[in-house]
């Protein structure tokens, strides 16, 4: 099921977060870093009711954050559509 983020999912989150960080690691893959994203990322997003999960039996198996805000890097793309868009 897939559902808003809540705070006390952060420990979770931030667990899944690191498994993935070493995984990408592991496979020459430096798109993260220990230090993002990580619990304060997570609680920002959350604060923000953008952050979403999946869950299984209790457990979440992915998070997406869905925004209408881009991060700067991505405003240099000048060939992505502007208006009314969403970054998943």
């Amino acid at each position: 099921m897939i559902e808003l983020a809540q705070m006390i999912d952060l420990d979770q989150i931030d667990k899944l977060a690191i498994a993935v960080i070493n995984d990408m690691n592991q496979h020459h893959i430096p798109q993260w870093t220990e230090d993002y994203p990580r619990k304060p990322h997570f609680l920002e997003d959350i604060t923000q009711k953008q952050l979403y999960i999946i869950k299984s039996k209790n457990k979440i198996l992915g998070v997406a954050v869905i925004t209408k805000e881009d991060d700067e890097p991505y405003k240099t793309i000048h060939t992505w559509k502007k208006n009314h868009s969403l970054v998943i």
